[in-house]
This record gives C-alpha cells, structure tokens and sequence, in this order.
C-alpha cells in the first residue's frame, strides 16, 4: 500500500469500476487495478475513483455519444471536430 494512502479499495465498487488490488509505484498518489463493467481493466488513480473523475473505461462516454442518433452524419462530425 502506499505510504500517504489509507483506505484500502479492493472490493468497492465507484460507478462502472470494481476494484481488483493495489498497483505499487513509486509515486505519491495511489493506484488500483480496476475492471470495468465492460470487461475492460485499467489502472486508475485512487483519488479519481473516490472523487468520481473516473467512471469508466471509456464505455460510458461512447455509449451516452450515441443516444441522439447523430453519430457519423456530417454534421455531428463538424461538430466533434470543433
């Protein structure tokens, strides 16, 4: 476990992550190895998943981008390149 860090992860569940274990680094902050809902698994840092700035892999975001139906006309791609 890292030095400054004191709560331990493993088990909980932040949005679409479930954490796996601790990643040792030689770095301040902690990371966890985390598997998303998707299947996918990442490191993430411990102070995005209890802040919520990680919610998933990436799967969520694609997933919402996609509700409006837009996806691939010319005009939703003018408008993801701004």
């Amino acid at each position: 476990m890292s030095k400054g860090y004191k709560n331990d992860l493993t088990g909980l569940r932040f949005n679409r992550w479930r954490v796996l274990k601790f990643v040792p680094n030689d770095k301040k902050a902690a990371y966890w190895e985390c598997i998303c809902d998707c299947g996918n698994k990442h490191i993430v840092k411990g102070s995005a998943l209890v802040n919520g700035y990680s919610k998933s892999c990436g799967c969520l975001q694609r997933e919402t981008a996609t509700i409006h139906g837009l996806n691939g006309t010319r005009l939703n791609n003018i408008w993801s390149g701004m």
